[in-house]
């Protein structure tokens, strides 16, 4: 549905979040948070221009931005990771 909409239909978050790999719960989070595509509300409804979802896909600025934050979440993970091993093995050590 996404692919064939011409690229100036506006569509509902399920389509949108569809031909963007992503979810519904993302883009609401995105709308609220920032970080998104640009939507339109009609009345109480959200929708997104095909174009403005494309666009945003390409922007390579949001593209770092994607890559820097699983950088970050991945180096406080082996820190987490890290930590939680050590005190394992403290607490281990400190049984015996």
């Amino acid at each position: 549905e996404f692919w064939r909409a011409p690229d100036e239909s506006l569509l509902d978050r399920r389509t949108a979040a569809v031909g963007m790999g992503s979810t519904v719960g993302w883009l609401e989070w995105a709308a609220t948070n920032g970080g998104g595509p640009v939507l339109t509300k009609i009345g109480r409804s959200v929708r997104y221009r095909k174009s403005d979802v494309l666009a945003w896909l390409d922007d390579p600025a949001r593209c770092a931005s994607v890559q820097q934050r699983f950088l970050d979440m991945h180096h406080l993970l082996r820190r987490d990771t890290a930590r939680a091993a050590s005190d394992a093995i403290a607490q281990v050590l400190e049984a015996r």
